[in-house]
């Protein structure tokens, strides 16, 4: 991670951002944030600070958030990330360098058994659905040299141990 330019620094999004689909980001204070679209049929607005006007959402999506991890100290540094969405245990947990940083019950009302992934992009996102620069621009300033995606959740020690086999020289 180079800089946190943008409100929010993608990671991995979903294109279209419909039921079940990821969003995976850094948020310009140094979180981590999952959000997930649990419902893409409500239209939901609120009001928008960034915007200084009422804006609409795509739906109901629920996000969560860690501790920050990161600031302009660590500019050019390795992380090793990960996000776990365990459906079964109703648990998203996050992890920085195989250290949770993160951790928070799926409530009912937020609740998908599965996360659906189709069309996306790491990285960046080509397909906001609202315009407005700092909304839009999500293209995260930095390198990324992995990206995986596992068909069932990973445990605390697979993590970690994930992370002691991709970390480079001195880290």
């Amino acid at each position: 991670i180079d800089s946190l330019d943008h409100v929010y620094n993608a990671l991995f999004m979903a294109d279209g951002y419909e039921y079940g689909e990821p969003h995976w980001q850094i948020q310009n204070d140094g979180r981590l944030l999952l959000s997930i679209m649990v419902d893409d049929s409500q239209k939901i607005q609120h009001y928008s600070e960034n915007d200084k006007q009422v804006v609409e959402t795509a739906g109901l999506a629920k996000v969560y958030y860690s501790t920050p991890f990161w600031d302009v100290t660590q500019s050019g540094r390795w992380f090793h990330l990960a996000a776990v969405y365990d459906s079964a245990a109703r648990m998203v947990t996050q992890f920085v360098n195989g250290t949770e940083v993160g951790r928070e019950t799926i409530q009912d009302k937020y609740f998908t058994e599965r996360l659906r992934i189709g069309a996306a992009e790491m990285g960046n996102w080509g397909q906001p659905f609202r315009d407005t620069p700092w909304f839009a621009v999500r293209n995260l300033s930095g390198t990324m040299d992995e990206l995986t995606i596992f068909d069932a959740p990973l445990t605390p020690p697979e993590i970690r141990e994930l992370y002691e086999q991709g970390k480079p020289i001195g880290y």
